[in-house]
């Protein structure tokens, strides 16, 4: 079970929509985090949750 909503990466998503939805989390975790240790951390975060 996905815990956090995710698409799943077996979808019938192009691989286009599953690199943008990945680029703007990213983007999300940028304009949050005030630090680069916080966005390096939050990145393996959701690395792992993938």
């Amino acid at each position: 079970l996905n815990a956090y909503l995710y698409i799943p990466w077996n979808s019938c998503h192009s691989e286009d929509s599953k690199r943008a939805w990945v680029k703007g989390e990213l983007i999300q975790y940028v304009q949050i985090c005030s630090k680069e240790p916080n966005f390096a951390k939050i990145c393996l975060e959701f690395d792992r949750r993938l």
